[in-house]
């Protein structure tokens, strides 16, 4: 469990690090710096404690889902003309047999 929590770990951390990158591209010089920095705040909540990261949570989360759902909209309105064709791909896909069988294998395991 010690070992999935620290390589979970390690991969959100190094997926902040490539989006910090990818929206800032000079970023690239600065690697470590980002890295350390998450780092610190990541100890600094875990080191707090449940209670912390309770506190943390409940002030960070409202964002997160007020960001999320804003980006999703945006994401929504932007492909407007393709939301007829997503969902007749859906459900014209979803009960060839493959998507069964797909479907069938999923549950099983």
């Amino acid at each position: 469990m010690i070992l999935v929590c620290l390589s979970s770990t390690m991969i959100q951390s190094n997926v902040i690090v490539e989006n910090v990158v990818n929206m800032i591209p000079s970023a690239k010089k600065i690697i470590p710096i980002i890295s350390i920095i998450n780092v610190i705040f990541a100890g600094i909540v875990v080191i707090g404690g449940v209670k912390r990261l309770g506190s943390v949570a409940e002030k960070l989360i409202p964002f997160m889902s007020m960001f999320y759902l804003i980006g999703a909209i945006i994401v929504i309105i932007s492909n407007f003309s393709q939301i007829l064709p997503a969902l007749k791909q859906i459900f014209t896909g979803a009960f060839k047999p493959v998507a069964v069988a797909g479907g069938a294998a999923g549950y099983g395991i």
